[in-house]
């Protein structure tokens, strides 16, 4: 099982990663339809497919890191102050 930290580290990495991805997008939303047109059916499909398999990986790790600190809330290994909101 991976600590907080470590989850927090993937969570990270597949934003950084997700980022490029939809960069990459937009940039090709702002071409010039002839220039769009020069790109290949074969690379589009493969930039979206990327994004698609980052966003679900990044939702996965955002879950994960949900039940870490709900595992450690109930368990009383976590420290809560009376600030914060915990639902």
């Amino acid at each position: 099982m991976k600590t907080l930290g470590e989850l927090i580290d993937t969570l990270v990495t597949l934003n950084i990663k997700v980022w490029f991805e939809q960069d990459w997008v937009y940039k090709s939303a702002a071409m010039k339809p002839e220039d769009f047109a020069c790109q290949s059916p074969c690379e589009i499909q493969t930039h979206i497919k990327r994004l698609s398999e980052l966003n679900l990986a990044r939702n996965a790790a955002m879950t994960e890191i949900d039940r870490c600190l709900a595992e450690a809330v109930a368990s009383g290994k976590a420290e809560v102050g009376t600030r914060h909101k915990l639902t």
